[in-house]
């Protein structure tokens, strides 16, 4: 296997394959562990405290639940920055879709739907609002007025083009996580499950005829839409196999797969292979193999002094307070899911 290297301002990174030591891996990444752990409990907000704790210190999760209640409004849906980027206090479906991301990432059953958290996400979704033309939006006008990131402005980032790829990305994030989440938890007797069933099928349809479709966030939500499905064991209600296929390609084409732009262009416009796979065992792993190995390496020559890694975006001019704390927040985000990835990647050796 080829070995690659990519050097910037001092930092040199090796991909070496599989040529691991384990040994030296393990004591790595309990190295990083817990210079990363001072971090978060330095700095982290106590929904990733709680995050933190419960993915490797034996929390509950009732305590990470506990937690993201508080951003829940009374309407059910989510706001108040939970996801750092705006800070809009009012629900919003993409607040709510990434209170949804978080309810998957600690391991939510369908037997737990009567959790009033979920419950709430439920009454918030079938309220109607926010939901158009079997799309529930992407931004919202309250948005601006509170401090936010350039690309969560509405209605559109003011780089937005109206081109069919950005229509769909707008269309279907979060739309289709959120439909995928309803199949999952809502009583399949029910009205607000068939408009969920003819969403998701509605998505999956043009998710298998749109040509351009490479914007990470929305086939990340196409991914999620696909897991609640085949956790529900609804495969035969949907076109699994184009689907699973397309999104093999689609995923394979997203992440940046040039190991020298992740120095060269270490930026927002980069997808890691993390964002969609944590494990060997992933169905995406086998097509991107050799970033994904890269991208473990790369975590572990990243890390900075403090414990923590670099945020890789900004908000743009706008609130440049505001933002200074966002990425703060934003940094214990990254430690989790940076030792979730090295951790998955691990324990998934053979």
């Amino acid at each position: 296997m080829a070995k690659h290297c990519a050097m910037n301002q001092g930092i040199q990174i090796i991909f070496l394959g599989e040529k691991h030591m384990k040994e030296e891996e393990k004591e790595a990444f309990d190295n990083a562990y817990h210079r990363a752990r001072r971090f978060v409990y330095k700095n982290a907000r106590p929904l990733e405290l709680a995050k933190w704790q419960y993915h490797f210190e034996d929390g509950s999760r009732e305590a990470v639940l506990d937690t993201l209640a508080c951003y829940q409004n009374t309407d059910g849906g989510f706001g108040y920055g939970l996801e750092p980027d705006y800070w809009n206090p009012h629900s919003s479906p993409s607040q709510t879709y990434e209170a949804t991301e978080i309810i998957w990432e600690i391991g939510m059953e369908r037997e737990d739907a009567d959790h009033p958290v979920i419950q709430g996400i439920l009454e918030y979704l079938s309220s109607g609002k926010e939901f158009e033309d079997n799309s529930w939006a992407h931004t919202i006008d309250t948005n601006n007025n509170y401090p936010h990131a350039d690309w969560w402005h509405y209605p559109y980032a003011s780089w937005w083009e109206d081109t069919p790829a950005n229509r769909f990305s707008t269309d279907y994030n979060p739309t289709a996580g959120l439909a995928g989440f309803i199949l999952y938890f809502e009583d399949p007797d029910t009205d607000f499950y068939d408009l969920a069933k003819e969403v998701a099928t509605e998505a999956i349809n043009q998710f298998l005829m749109i040509k351009d479709c490479k914007e990470m966030h929305v086939v990340a939500c196409f991914c999620r839409l696909y897991d609640y499905i085949a956790e529900a064991g609804l495969e035969a209600e949907f076109p699994m196999e184009p689907f699973e296929k397309r999104l093999k390609e689609v995923v394979f084409q997203t992440i940046t797969q040039d190991v020298n732009l992740y120095i060269t262009m270490w930026d927002v416009n980069i997808c890691r292979p993390s964002t969609f796979l944590r494990a060997k065992d992933s169905m995406y792993y086998e097509m991107n193999k050799n970033i994904a190995e890269f991208e473990l390496e790369f975590i572990a020559k990243t890390q900075l002094g403090d414990g923590s890694w670099e945020v890789t975006w900004e908000w743009g001019k706008s609130y440049p307070a505001a933002w200074g704390v966002a990425k703060n927040w934003w940094k214990s985000k990254i430690a989790i899911q940076n030792l979730l990835y090295w951790s998955g990647m691990m324990d998934s050796e053979e």
